[in-house]
């Protein structure tokens, strides 16, 4: 009965969002997967072999996911840029999320140059509404909220929208992780050295190109970072002198342009720093992959708190453990005999990589969360 009841209240649920304003729908459609090269390539006599049992032989498991994997990639390119997207991947990246009429019209502005100028694929498309028909359409959908000044209009999300916000942001990020990379390396340092843009590219891609579901290969996904550098300096958002790439001075609409677009797949980076911060204090041999995850799920959980970014995925331990999974493959660990964690000098690449892309803040706030979380685990074990 209890079953029942939840089911039929599931069914109300279900009809109140249904019923509820989403806008106009646009579909787009991916490059077809053909099943028989998929299968040529796990097994290439797959033809001829009769099944004897139930049980799945192992290549098939590797081709099944294998195939979801590209089909998810297959979708991100041909993915369509709807106004509450360009609202949402704007606002949530702003404090209080929040900006003035002006900021947030020239914010999604750039967002659509770049996403015109630099295709992530020749699938995706960008709405062509105006910012001031975006602006009002996400009135209009309870998206956003417009908050009168006398040193002119504020535009924020909407409290109870949040999460579905959230949502939005989430599904066009993988068009951003070139942009979005290069403006977090160059918020906290005024300059860089190309060169060394690009090699932190390489080093960090395996690990959010299985997050953000991103098609490239690494040496792809450089030289997009390449042409990403020449587009955010056509469109005077970086400076470069020779081989040095430099941002505008702090304070100035470039440098807010750049933080904001910085900001976007931040949480991104966050998550893989807390991986391998809390693998640098446990030292190795010293931790399990499980108690991996649950530290830094605790912790991301806790800064959650502490910095209000109201957003689940943030914290969420499936993808801590994507990115233990993707260390493993990377070769970058391995595990004992006792499942504890090994891994050797090459993790300190990525973990002055990864200091080099936070902002002190995070650095310490993760650091100084670690300590007591670490002693807990250690006492539980003792």
């Amino acid at each position: 009965k209890s079953k029942k009841s939840e089911s039929i209240g599931g069914l109300f649920k279900a009809r109140k969002l249904l019923k509820q304003d989403y806008g106009r729908l646009t579909v787009n459609f991916s490059e077809p997967i053909l099943l028989d090269d998929l299968l040529d390539q796990f097994k290439p006599n797959w033809k001829s072999i009769t099944m004897k049992s139930n049980k799945k032989p192992e290549w098939f498991k590797n081709l099944v996911d294998a195939c979801g994997t590209e089909i998810m990639e297959r979708i991100n390119s041909a993915s369509h840029v709807n106004p509450i997207n360009l609202l949402a991947v704007t606002l949530l990246s702003t404090p209080n999320h929040s900006a003035s009429v002006d900021n947030l019209s020239q914010q999604i502005e750039l967002y659509r140059q770049l996403l015109t100028l630099l295709p992530y694929s020749g699938r995706v498309t960008v709405t062509t509404l105006t910012t001031e028909e975006i602006f009002d359409l996400g009135i209009k959908l309870g998206f956003i909220e417009v908050v009168s000044h006398d040193l002119g209009d504020v535009i924020r999300v909407k409290k109870e929208q949040g999460i579905l916000m959230t949502y939005y942001r989430n599904n066009i990020l993988h068009l951003f992780a070139a942009s979005s990379f290069i403006a977090m390396s160059l918020v906290n340092q005024r300059q860089l050295p190309r060169k060394q843009i690009l090699r932190l590219m390489g080093v960090v891609y395996p690990y959010i190109k299985s997050e953000l579901f991103l098609h490239w290969t690494t040496e792809e996904f450089v030289e997009y970072g390449r042409q990403t550098l020449q587009v955010l300096k056509q469109l005077e958002i970086l400076k470069s002198a020779g081989r040095i790439v430099e941002r505008h001075p702090g304070g100035s609409l470039e440098a807010g342009k750049l933080r904001v677009l910085a900001n976007a797949v931040m949480q991104t980076y966050e998550r893989f720093f807390i991986v391998i911060a809390v693998l640098s204090r446990q030292g190795s041999e010293q931790i399990t992959a499980p108690q991996l995850e649950t530290l830094c799920h605790k912790t991301a959980s806790k800064l959650n708190l502490l910095y209000g970014f109201n957003s689940p995925d943030f914290f969420d331990k499936s993808l801590f453990k994507g990115y233990i999974t993707n260390l493993k493959d990377e070769k970058v660990i391995e595990t004992d005999a006792e499942g504890k964690i090994i891994f050797t000098e090459n993790l300190k690449t990525f973990y002055l990589g990864a200091k080099q892309l936070l902002s002190k803040r995070i650095r310490h706030s993760v650091l100084n969360l670690l300590e007591p979380e670490i002693a807990v685990e250690k006492d539980k074990e003792g």
